[in-house]
């Protein structure tokens, strides 16, 4: 899928969503990614794979390598698991749209 992009006036490009997170695995309803860029608790993350895409899921909890919990996805390249109800394949992305 591509993403829309819009034309301002101010000679750049607006992408629509924006790249958060790299999945590295999932098992038993837990993902486990490589995030890229901010993401929050209470977002809605939408799923693109080779499998697909147009699913999308509410960020419920973020665990870090640690066991710990966050409320949002700060750093770069962090290891974090999150709940995902969808199955997932490595390599699989995730996206958040912007408002």
């Amino acid at each position: 899928g591509e993403e829309k992009l819009s034309h301002a006036n101010d000679g750049q490009y607006h992408a629509a969503c924006t790249f958060v997170a790299e999945v590295l695995g999932w098992s038993d309803g837990i993902a486990t990614l490589r995030q890229r860029n901010h993401f929050a608790l209470g977002q809605t993350l939408e799923i693109l794979s080779p499998a697909g895409f147009g699913l999308s899921f509410p960020v419920t909890r973020i665990e870090n390598e640690n066991g710990g919990t966050q409320e949002t996805a700060p750093h770069p390249l962090q290891i974090l698991r999150i709940p995902c109800p969808h199955p997932l394949h490595a390599g699989d992305f995730l996206r958040r749209r912007e408002a």
